[in-house]
């Protein structure tokens, strides 16, 4: 099952303060791994 990952609005201002490279890679962890999982809360997997 796939989760949905929504960003609280102080995160994404968050991110929109660093480099758009790093936001990016956070991004993109963020949708294709922790999305992915199972329990997304159990990152050890």
């Amino acid at each position: 099952m796939a989760w949905k990952v929504e960003l609280d609005p102080a995160a994404e201002r968050e991110l929109g303060k660093i480099d758009q490279q790093i936001a990016r890679r956070i991004l993109a962890f963020l949708h294709g791994r922790v999305a992915q999982l199972d329990d997304p809360h159990n990152l050890t997997t």
